[in-house]
């Protein structure tokens, strides 16, 4: 396992305390949470920047991709 990233733990704090996001995310979410579009979304999971389980991506992953 790797090591976690700067910041991780508070982003995602700030993401579920302070903005309110679910722990788990549709597509559609997720691209308006990043300001990107569903298209741009699907060649970040295609990538491996964003995981997705079951059709839907944990809100861990969005904070592990802001944090660079």
């Amino acid at each position: 396992m790797g090591r976690e990233k700067a910041n991780y733990r508070e982003t995602l704090s700030f993401l579920i305390d302070e903005r309110g996001c679910p722990l788990v995310l549709n597509k559609k979410q997720a691209a308006k949470l990043l300001g990107i579009s569903r298209n741009k979304l699907y060649d970040l999971i295609g990538d491996g920047c964003i995981k997705e389980h079951s059709e839907k991506i944990p809100i861990g992953s969005i904070a592990n991709f802001l944090c660079g």
